[in-house]
């Protein structure tokens, strides 16, 4: 198990970010940010998130499945025994962010 941390890659992900909270408890699902990426490879990755059970984000689902397998040399069937759900979140096209986060001024 990784507790906590990231791992970068030129693979497809870019960024994976691990959870270093709640690890311990048995009872608790436990989150991972599998994806995290910028510019042009964001771009990619997001042309595939069309809502939630849309032909489109089971398969982006699928190819970040995929890649955590070969990343981490484990059995792809494992990972989706593994998988309860998914949030898929496109930064650059939420009109609150428009691409990065603000933080107001005084």
């Amino acid at each position: 198990k990784i507790y906590g941390g990231q791992t970068k890659t030129d693979r497809i992900l870019r960024t994976v970010v691990y959870p270093s909270y709640g690890v311990d408890d048995a009872q608790a699902d436990a989150v991972i940010i599998v994806s995290y990426t910028f510019d042009q490879d964001s771009h990619r990755l997001d042309s595939l998130m069309s809502g939630h059970g849309t032909a489109n984000e089971q398969l982006l689902v699928q190819h970040v499945l995929e890649e955590l397998a070969i990343l981490h040399e484990l059995d792809i069937e494992f990972l989706r025994d593994q998988f309860i759900d998914h949030w898929a979140w496109d930064w650059y096209s939420n009109p609150y962010s428009g691409g990065e986060l603000m933080i107001p001024s005084r």
